[in-house]
């Protein structure tokens, strides 16, 4: 008999062969990864060429990573030497003599210098770079860009829908809308329409080839109903002689019973069968009278005088009577849901093809496509395009091997649009080695929501395993888990209830035997009675009595109880090494994010590190809603709300002294107004009024990013959050602050939103959590991870907290598309909504009851990828429900309780009533070791004249612009210093700015035709008669022959256009900004040239307005001399308007 290890072996090494195709089952930690980039190193040395492997996955780090680890072993084979070449080669499984040693030392160079590389990409980049590939074979824009986030594309083709059934009130599409929204209220129905978008691609694959997608789908609805759906079951029914016969009877009945109930009923039954009320209404008195609440019929209950009354063929005649109108009111009913929800569907498929139909247009419309597109679109192209044979054999021509990662996430459109790519490839020259491989594991199928069916990887493995030279391989024994890891894994899915739900589980080993382990669960926190609640039998004065919020604290408990529990575990000797453990080395897993925020709590309060599983959470981070305040201050001077949160944040750190300076002003107006007048005996005020008036003097002058990065530079922003952030939040607080600067670039792909465009944007964020970012992962990896157990797969660590497990089932959700695709069918077999459960009818239950097994299914699977994420601690903790029973926790606890007996490792606690609470497995747990201090990270040095501060550190950060600076006092005020145009004397600054830009062009070039057309396209909004004398008069000057020596290159040597200057006066302490209109090298001198545009000047009064920005010039001449000390400088004013030259004395 062979034995399990051997067999393993032989598996292995024809898993990895080229000769092979391959299907791995392979169980958590097992090294599906590894086998895969084994299997591509083999294809590799066995002289493959890189450019024919192709190998897919569902992450862009899993492809990433399978990349990089090719290249790490390729790189390691290259420097190696022959005695860890042998090694490496007898784990990849490949022969280790002399000749492969020798045969893969240049293959790392060979595959780098490879003109096409390795392929190790998504599913999503393999669709895009095949309708890229064939364009013209597709029915997309030959140039269209990815998008990856389809919120404000969804929300905008439901503004399209209301509005197109609010023109159109007595329309189909509205008439449509209403059904749906007096059935499932305003929410729900954007809720289920919003469903049928996002199974778009169900649609599309059940309505393929129809010409009438709509009409077939109808007729498909009513087929699986089997109801006219022009039958009215209830008025038929009420209005049939048996019916009223049969009530009449039975009210006669009800008359001997007499009592109070009977009477009741009575008078419902009598009801009905008044013809003038509405059928709905005389159905429901009957069924009243004769259904429980619950929908189950009642049952016939006679007193022993009644029976002696009745007779026994009296009471036989009343229970058959009784039973068959229960009987004829189910049927009726269940005709009537029937013929409901046939409707509803039909107003579903109505409203949410027009739906969808607004959605591609809006895309197409913008050269669009989404995730949903690229799988479409390619499925089209290898199946039902004019030329898919063709284009099946150039992709056979160009890839040989396809290797397919983590399988069991396949969604049915993936596996339609591969199946002819693999088959073209099996069907091939047989002369010419190639092979598929597909690996994955059922019991890991964590994304139903993504439409992925675990079924299909069984699917593929029969399809397989119908060509030669195929071999489907098991993989159970684990490189990560522990042996008590593993024990615990086998007791809780190898018998038992879980059980039922694996049915393809085998029974796992590990090849960590060396290292302990220890499970634990953790006692559910009990609901404490809350002593606080209020007498709600007495009304309260809401102006005296604040309402008392009863807190639900079971949560808080638990994060505290796992905190506590982090800290007992630290230092424990982990790993192969030993190495003691710290907060870097745990996981804390939770089902869903609801709770999150109390563990993330807990572990702040307790001090310990972490990184949080929130997501979206940037834009509720205090430091990301502070800046939006910021911004909204900017663009909303009225926002006195705004304003208040921006002054006591720490961006000014004003003190509540200093709001209530504002509060009490005298001056009247909104907060701006009186801030603008707040003087320097208020320092903190008087900052934020310097800073905020620059600051809104640039919002419509540079770009988001770059007001963003001045508003950080000139703030401190970065230094002042972590002065008052705790310290270990310190590098989450910076990441924050760089990932919202980060998404001034990312939004519109940097084409310079404007800043109003850019807070609102940020607010649909907001609004949108599966849209909205992230908070960026922290720089310091010894850090908790709280992470959903969906983000968590294919990660591991040494402990794994798994939270909140004793949750019940989840229920099952209504108002949602229901699909039903059967794995390995082309298509759909049909595709309904689900409304609420009291109104579903028996066909729409059988297909609900499948969904429901395959939700409970996946529920397993989830709960199998949480407990194999751990090496060696698995810590179970949980809340006890308030109603229902206690979840996975309950059947961990049973699974163990069952087990205590045959295990001595086991340890079961008992509370005082005999109930169990608790227990362990594994141990003894080894001593602590102590943490070593972390070192204080290295600093490089650093040249001392690159720290030094531009700006004075005396709390005077204000900046001198010499060319706004016209006066000749030496104190400038801020106001005075920032370049704000008058909004008076707009045609002022704008033919300023035209004549600057035309002589800036105008010496640079012969082409004035060119120049002239190239300037007018850029100021497009100046009238023809204001840029034609701006052109005129720059031209004027230019060639003057009194001015030639300023613009003749035959004069000088070089001339420089509007150069920047920036320095630090020594006197003021001022930083000094300005831009030199003209800078001109003369042999023995540099002549500062300044343009001034202004109309009233003559050549008379030239000299006299040149005196007044003496001044300014002094200051350009200061900056020129600290980069040419050693040259003459001399300064001048050019009048345009008079053509004349004024040198000053400076």
């Amino acid at each position: 008999m062979t034995n399990t290890r051997d067999q393993d072996s032989m598996d292995l090494e024809k898993a990895v062969s080229p000769q092979w195709n391959v299907t791995v089952q392979a169980a958590a930690g097992t090294g599906k990864t590894w086998l895969l980039v084994r299997r591509i190193l083999c294809l590799l040395i066995s002289g493959v060429a890189p450019d024919e492997i192709l190998s897919i996955t569902f992450t862009r780090k899993a492809a990433r990573e399978i990349g990089i680890r090719v290249n790490e072993t390729l790189y390691e084979l290259a420097t190696a030497n022959d005695q860890t070449i042998r090694e490496l080669l007898a784990e990849i499984g490949l022969p280790h003599d002399s000749e492969h040693a020798e045969k893969v030392r240049d293959l790392y160079e060979r595959v780098l210098s490879c003109e096409h590389p390795l392929r190790t990409t998504t599913f999503h980049a393999f669709c895009q770079e095949l309708l890229q590939r064939f364009p013209f074979d597709t029915e997309v824009p030959t140039e269209f860009d990815l998008l990856e986030q389809t919120h404000e594309q969804e929300l905008a083709a439901w503004r399209r829908l209301c509005a197109q059934a609010t023109r159109q009130q007595n329309g189909l599409l509205a008439n449509n809308m209403d059904r749906l929204l007096g059935y499932c209220g305003s929410h729900n129905t954007r809720l289920l329409l919003l469903s049928f978008l996002n199974h778009r691609s169900d649609w599309w694959a059940y309505t393929e080839n129809q010409k009438d997608p709509l009409g077939y789908a109808t007729q498909g609805t009513m087929d699986h109903f089997n109801i006219d759906p022009q039958a009215k079951p209830i008025e038929d029914y009420l209005n049939t002689p048996e019916f009223v016969s049969a009530i009449q009877e039975y009210l006669q009945f009800l008359e001997l019973q007499g009592h109070k109930t009977a009477l009741r009923h009575h008078r419902c039954l009598l009801a009905s069968l008044d013809d003038t009320q509405p059928s709905h209404k005389r159905f429901a008195d009957v069924h009243k009278a004769l259904f429980k609440v619950d929908g189950q019929p009642r049952q016939l209950k006679l007193s022993a005088a009644l029976r002696n009354k009745l007779g026994a063929s009296s009471i036989d005649k009343t229970t058959a009577l009784h039973e068959r109108l229960c009987h004829e009111l189910s049927m009726v009913l269940e005709q009537q849901r029937r013929v409901d929800n046939l409707h509803l569907n039909l107003a579903w498929f109505q409203c949410g093809t027009v739906l969808l139909n607004e959605f591609q247009n809006l895309k197409q419309t913008q050269g669009l496509l989404d995730f949903s597109d690229l799988e479409w679109q390619a499925y089209r192209l290898l199946n039902r395009s004019g030329n898919a044979n063709w284009i099946q054999y150039k992709l056979d021509q160009a890839i040989g091997h396809v290797l397919i990662d983590e399988f069991q996430d396949t969604n049915p459109t993936q596996w339609q649009l591969l199946r002819p790519l693999l088959e073209e490839i099996l069907s091939g020259n047989p002369e010419r080695n190639r092979s598929i491989f597909l690996v994955g594991d059922t019991k890991q199928s964590i994304y139903g929501f993504r439409r992925a069916d675990p079924g299909l990887m069984t699917e593929a493995t029969q399809w397989l395993g119908q060509w030669p030279n195929t071999v489907a391989v098991q993989q159970y024994r684990s490189w990560r888990s522990s042996k008590v890891i593993i024990d615990f894994v086998n007791l809780l899915f190898g018998d038992g209830p879980s059980q039922q739900l694996l049915d393809d589980f085998s029974p796992h080993e590990t090849h960590r035997n060396d290292l302990w382990g220890w499970v634990e669960l953790l006692p559910l926190v009990i609901a404490e009675e809350d002593s606080t609640a209020s007498d709600t039998s007495d009304f309260r004065n809401p102006l005296t009595h604040p309402r008392i919020v009863t807190e639900d604290l079971r949560y808080r408990r638990e994060a505290d109880l796992i905190a506590n529990k982090i800290m007992e575990l630290r230092g424990l000797p982990v790993g192969a090494e030993n190495k003691p453990l710290d907060f870097g080395d745990i996981i804390v897993l939770l089902r869903d994010r609801g709770h999150a925020k109390a563990y993330e709590q807990g572990l702040r309060r307790a001090g310990i590190p972490y990184t949080g599983a929130g997501r979206g959470t940037l834009l509720e981070s205090l430091e990301a809603q502070d800046i939006t305040h910021l911004l909204r201050t900017l663009i909303a001077p009225f926002d006195d709300l705004a304003l208040a949160g921006t002054l006591r944040s720490p961006i000014f750190n004003c003190s509540d002294d200093d709001m209530m300076v504002l509060a009490l002003e005298d001056e009247a107006g909104h907060w701006r107004q009186r801030l603008a007048t707040i003087t320097e005996r208020h320092p903190r005020l008087y900052r934020a009024r310097c800073l905020l008036q620059r600051w809104q003097s640039l919002t419509d002058k540079i770009p988001v990013h770059d007001l963003l990065d001045r508003i950080y530079t000139e703030g401190n922003i970065v230094d002042r959050y972590q002065a008052a952030a705790p310290e270990h939040l310190n590098q989450r607080v910076e990441a924050n602050l760089t990932r919202l600067l980060e998404l001034a670039l990312d939004m519109d792909g940097g084409r310079y939103p404007s800043l109003r465009r850019f807070v609102n944007h940020l607010v649909d964020l907001q609004q949108n959590t599966h849209a909205a970012p992230d908070e960026p992962p922290a720089r310091n990896p010894n850090r908790v991870h709280i992470m959903t157990i969906h983000a968590a797969k294919g990660l591991e660590a040494q402990v794994v907290f798994l939270a909140d497990s004793a949750r019940p089932k989840p229920p099952a959700q209504a108002y949602r598309a229901l699909v039903d695709w059967p794995s390995g069918s082309p298509r759909p077999s049909g595709i309904h909504m689900i409304g609420r459960k009291e109104n579903l009818d028996q066909a729409t239950e059988i297909t609900v009851s499948k969904a429901l097994q395959q939700q409970q299914r996946e529920q397993a699977h989830l709960l199998y990828v949480a407990v194999t994420r751990a090496q060696q601690v698995l810590i179970i903790s949980g809340c006890s429900p308030k109603k229902g029973d206690g979840g996975w926790f309950d059947r961990m606890g049973q699974c163990l309780m069952d087990a205590s007996t045959e295990h001595d490792s086991l340890e079961i606690d008992i509370n005082a009533d005999g109930e169990w609470v608790g227990a362990k497995m594994g141990g003894p747990l080894p001593q602590h070791r102590p943490i070593a201090q972390e070192p204080d990270p290295v600093q490089p040095a650093t040249d001392p004249r690159l720290t030094r501060r531009l700006i004075s550190n005396d709390g005077d950060d204000s900046e001198i612009n010499p060319s706004t600076d016209n006066t000749a006092l030496e104190q400038v005020e801020l106001t005075e210093m920032t370049s704000t145009p008058d909004p008076s004397d707009t045609s002022a600054a704008d033919r300023g700015e035209l004549i600057h830009a035309c002589l800036e062009g105008l010496p640079k070039t012969e082409d004035r035709k060119g120049l002239y057309q190239l300037i007018r396209q850029h100021w497009a909004t100046v009238s023809n008669p204001i840029f034609q004398s701006c052109w005129e008069e720059a031209c004027a000057v230019v060639d003057d022959p009194k001015l030639a020596p300023l613009f003749d290159h035959s004069h000088f040597d070089q001339a420089l256009s509007e150069v920047a200057i920036l320095y630090q006066d020594q006197e003021s302490n001022h930083p000094i900004y300005g831009v030199i209109d003209r800078l001109i090298h003369f042999p023995d001198h540099i002549l500062v040239l300044d343009y001034k545009t202004h109309t009233a000047v003559t050549t008379q009064t030239a000299r006299h307005h040149a005196r007044v920005h003496a001044r300014q010039l002094g200051l350009y001449i200061q900056g020129a001399r600290r980069l040419w000390p050693d040259t003459p400088i001399k300064a001048g004013v050019l009048f345009t308007v008079c053509r004349q030259f004024v040198e000053l004395e400076v």
